[in-house]
C-alpha cells in the first residue's frame, strides 16, 4: 500500500514536455484555466494511455467562446462526460482540485458547479483508460465517480442506472423497471418494448443499462439477467479501441465503434429518421422514401425562422398556455385550422390513446379550440379517432412511411387582423349566424329544433340580411351561442324541479368529465334517461352547452343517443338524453338493479370521460 501511495504521489508530479498536462492523477489545491492551457486546447490531465483527457474546451463544432469541463476520448474528440453542461464557462474561468472537491468558478470567482459533499479529504484526482474520473482518499477509496453522474454518453463499462436523467437538449431516455423510453419535450417517440430490434429474454425488472462490443443491454437487479438486449452487427472485438452510446440532441439514440482507424456508426434508435420529432422542425414534412430525408413545408406554408408558418400574413400559429387544463385562448383573435394534409402521420400515435373516438372532425377540432395547449389535431378519416397535439409541435410524416395510419392534420390558426367586420351586423344577424354555425352541424336528433327555432324566430324578428360567417371557437361565436339561449321557442319543458325528482335529487352518477356531470333519471312516464348537469355557471356555462349540443348532435348516428329536451333554470343549465336501443339490449341497461352496466352503456354512448361525458 506504501509503496502504490508513493506511486500514485510521483505520478502526480509528473509533467510532460508539454507544460502543464499530468498523466493519470493530480493532487489537491491544483488550479487549471483554459487561457493558461491553450498549448494543451485545454488539457491538463491524461489517462495512463493516454486513451482519454480530461480538459477545458469548447465543444466540437462550436464558433461560441464558451468552455466547459469535460472528459474527452483522445483518438476521435467525443465527449464522454461534461460537468457544467449547460452552464458554460470563459477561456478565464477556473477548474479547482481542492480537499473538498472539484469545483468551477466563473470570472468572479462564484461557484458553476461542484462535485457533492464528500465522506472524507481528497487526496487524488485519477483519469483511467476506461474515461472514468475519480476522487479518491488518502485510503485509496472512492469518494466519487463520473460514471455515477452519465450526461449523454455512456461508454464500455459504465451503467445507466433506472431514474438517473439521460438527457440532450429537448431529448432524453428514460429507464423503468420495465421499460425504456426516448422522449421529446415528455412526449414519447421511441419504446424499447415496441422495437423489431430488441429481444427480451426474462420478466424480472430492469436495475440499469450498458453497452459492449455485442450490443446495449437491459440487466436485472442482479447484475448478470439480461432483461432485454438490442444486438449489434458483428465487431472485431480484439481490435476494438472504445465504443459507446450517445443521445444527440438531434434526437438520435447512436451506438459508434472505434478500432483505431475508423469511428463506425453500429446502431441508431429510432431506425427511421423521420420517426425523430423535429427532424424537419415545425410542421415541416418528412419525405422518408429519400435518403437522405428531405423537408418541405405543406402547402399553404413556408419556411420561417422558427419551422413552418403560414403564407397568409394575416394568420399566425399559437403558442401553448402555461396550464394544460386552461380552456380558451385569452386573445381577441379567431380561432380557425389550416389543413396540413392527408395519409400523414405524427410520432406519438404509436404511444396515446386518441382523447376521443368515432367523432366528427368538427367535434374534434371543438376540443382543441377549448383548450389553449392543443395546437393542431391529427384525425382518423377511417376511425374517427381524434389526436390533439399539446404544447409543442414536430415534424410530420407521410402515413405510408413504416406502418402509420391515415390521419389528416389541421393546425390552429390565428387570424391577426378579421376579414369579417362584426361590428356593422345587426345582432340579428349574429344570432343567426350561430343557427348556422352551430346547430346546422348537429342536425340528427335538432333538426327539428332548428326548424321551429328559424320559423319563430324569423317569424319575430323579420330578419333580411344575409347570415355572417364566424369561426370556430371565437369569441364573437360564443357571444351568439350566449344570445341564441334567450331565443322565444326554444323547447324548454323541464322544471329543475321535475328533474330534480326524477333523479331523486341527483343521486345516482353514472359519469362525469368534459362539461359536467351526468345522472340516471326515471321520468314520470318511466322512461330512464340521463340528465347531464352543466358544471359552470354563468357564460362558461352558455358556451359549454351549446358546445355540448353540438358533440351530441354529431355523435348520436353512431352511438345511439338521443337529445331529448333541454332545462335552463336560472344560471343552471341540463341537457336530457335518452338511450335509444330498445331491442335485445332494453332490459339490461334499463334494469334497476343494472347501475353499473348503464354507467359503462352511457359512457360509451355520450364519449370517453376526458373530453365528452
Amino acid at each position: 500500500m506504501a509503496a502504490f501511495s508513493i506511486f500514485v504521489f510521483l505520478s502526480g508530479l509528473f509533467v510532460t514536455s508539454s507544460g502543464g498536462l499530468y498523466s493519470h492523477s493530480i493532487r489537491p489545491n491544483f488550479t487549471a484555466s483554459f487561457i493558461n492551457l491553450v498549448d494543451n486546447s485545454g488539457a491538463f490531465l491524461l489517462s495512463p494511455n493516454a486513451t482519454f483527457r480530461a480538459a477545458i474546451s469548447n465543444y466540437p463544432d462550436q464558433q461560441l467562446p464558451q468552455f466547459y469541463f469535460s472528459i474527452i476520448h483522445s483518438s476521435t474528440n467525443t465527449i464522454i462526460w461534461t460537468a457544467n453542461r449547460g452552464r458554460p464557462v470563459s477561456d478565464s474561468a477556473k477548474v479547482l482540485l481542492t480537499p473538498n472537491g472539484l469545483v468551477i468558478t466563473n470570472n468572479f470567482d462564484q461557484i458553476v458547479w461542484s462535485t457533492p459533499s464528500l465522506d472524507s479529504p481528497v487526496a487524488f484526482l485519477q483519469l483511467d483508460d476506461s474515461g472514468n474520473l475519480i476522487l479518491l482518499d488518502q485510503q485509496n477509496i472512492s469518494l466519487w465517480e463520473s460514471f455515477n453522474y452519465p450526461t449523454d454518453t455512456l461508454v464500455r463499462g459504465q451503467r445507466l442506472p433506472v431514474g438517473i436523467d439521460f438527457f440532450a437538449g429537448e431529448y432524453q431516455l428514460l429507464l423503468t423497471g420495465s421499460d425504456a423510453f426516448l422522449q421529446w419535450n415528455g412526449m414519447t417517440y421511441w419504446q424499447l418494448s415496441m422495437d423489431n430490434q430488441a429481444f427480451k429474454e426474462s420478466n424480472v425488472l430492469m436495475s440499469f443499462m450498458a453497452v459492449n462490443g455485442s450490443g446495449l443491454y437491459w440487466v436485472g437487479d442482479d447484475g448478470s439477467t439480461i432483461v432485454f438486449k438490442v444486438p449489434l452487427a458483428p465487431i472485431d472485438a480484439a481490435g476494438l479501441e472504445f465504443i459507446y452510446a450517445k443521445l444527440g440532441s438531434n434526437g438520435k439514440f447512436t451506438i459508434s465503434s472505434f478500432d483505431g482507424n475508423n469511428l463506425v456508426p453500429n446502431l441508431q434508435i429510432p431506425v427511421e429518421n423521420c420517426r425523430i420529432p423535429s427532424i424537419c422542425e415545425k410542421i415541416g414534412f418528412c419525405n422518408g422514401d429519400k435518403r437522405p430525408e428531405t423537408c418541405l413545408c405543406p402547402s399553404a406554408f413556408h419556411n420561417g425562422i422558427d419551422g413552418c408558418v403560414p403564407i397568409n400574413p394575416l394568420l399566425t400559429l399559437p403558442k401553448a398556455c402555461n396550464t394544460s387544463n386552461s380552456y380558451g385562448n385569452e386573445t381577441n383573435n379567431q380561432v380557425s385550422y389550416m389543413e396540413i394534409g392527408d395519409a400523414i402521420d405524427y410520432f406519438s400515435t404509436n404511444f396515446i390513446e386518441p382523447l376521443s373516438q368515432r367523432i366528427s372532425l368538427l367535434n374534434c377540432q371543438l376540443l382543441c379550440s377549448r383548450n389553449c395547449s392543443c395546437l393542431w389535431v391529427l384525425y382518423g378519416n377511417s376511425s374517427g379517432s381524434c389526436y390533439p397535439i399539446w404544447n409543442n409541435v414536430g415534424s410530420i410524416f407521410s402515413s405510408t412511411f413504416g406502418l402509420g395510419q391515415d390521419f389528416s392534420g389541421y393546425v390552429k390558426a390565428m387570424t391577426l387582423s378579421s376579414n369579417i367586420n362584426l361590428s356593422s351586423k345587426t345582432d340579428t344577424d349574429h344570432k343567426f349566424s350561430v343557427l348556422g354555425s352551430v346547430l346546422i352541424p348537429s342536425l340528427g336528433t335538432l333538426v327539428l329544433v332548428v326548424l321551429v327555432i328559424g320559423f319563430s324566430w324569423w317569424k319575430t324578428r323579420k330578419w333580411h340580411s344575409r347570415a355572417a360567417v364566424v369561426r370556430l371557437g371565437s369569441k364573437a361565436s360564443f357571444s351568439m351561442e350566449i344570445d341564441l339561449l334567450s331565443i322565444a321557442g326554444l323547447p324548454v319543458k323541464f322544471e329543475y324541479e321535475e328533474l330534480a325528482t326524477a333523479t331523486d335529487n341527483f343521486t345516482t352518477q353514472i359519469g362525469s368529465g368534459g362539461f359536467g356531470t351526468v345522472y340516471r333519471g326515471v321520468l314520470p312516464d318511466e322512461s330512464v334517461v340521463a340528465v347531464k348537469r352543466i358544471t359552470n355557471l354563468g357564460v362558461e356555462g352558455k358556451k359549454d352547452f351549446c358546445t355540448e349540443i353540438a358533440i351530441i348532435g354529431n355523435i348520436h348516428h353512431i352511438n345511439l343517443v338521443k337529445l331529448k329536451e333541454f332545462c335552463l333554470q336560472g344560471k343552471q343549465r341540463f341537457l336530457v338524453l335518452e338511450y335509444m336501443n330498445k331491442g335485445s339490449l332494453d332490459h339490461v341497461i334499463f334494469n334497476n338493479e343494472s347501475v353499473l352496466e348503464w354507467k359503462e352503456r352511457f359512457k360509451i354512448a355520450v364519449g370517453t370521460a376526458r373530453g365528452l361525458a
